[in-house]
């Protein structure tokens, strides 16, 4: 069997084993030593050192070639890399939390009350086209007016 190309390595999301399944992530590869270099790769985001997590994963019992190609292998990884998201949970700063009942209520009226404020804005300005349009219009046909 031939190598895969480093392209066929570079997955926004877990690519499928031959058999059709996705690959699978076992929890026992992630130990403190593996979490806590995924967290400092992603901080970093010193994605160019992905090759040591696949040592890291190594020393934890990973012997998937697929995860482990793709941290030694591919050429650009991303802060969203699906192998660091199968090693971490994901980062609680990308969520933002919905607002509790009454500061929703008030995003709401305040959001209502913009959209009515553009919508007025844009029937002014067509009111205003359509009128200039038709004063273009009557000079035109009647010049001497």
């Amino acid at each position: 069997m031939s190598e895969p190309e480093s392209d066929d390595l570079c997955h926004f999301e877990p690519p499928e084993n031959l058999d059709g399944s996705v690959v699978e992530f076992r929890p026992e590869w992630r130990t403190e030593a593996v979490q806590t270099l995924a967290r400092h790769l992603r901080a970093q985001e010193a994605f160019d050192r992905m090759a040591v997590l696949a040592d890291a994963l190594e020393q934890a019992g990973c012997d998937d070639p697929i995860i482990l190609n793709h941290c030694r292998r591919c050429p650009a990884h991303y802060p969203d890399c699906w192998v660091i998201g199968f090693i971490l949970p994901p980062d609680p700063q990308d969520e933002i939390p919905e607002p509790p009942g009454p500061v929703r209520q008030a995003v709401d009226r305040v959001t209502d009350r913009v959209i009515r404020l553009q919508l007025v804005v844009i029937g002014a300005g067509v009111l205003f086209l359509i009128v200039f349009l038709v004063v273009s219009l009557v000079r035109w046909m009647f010049p001497n007016l």
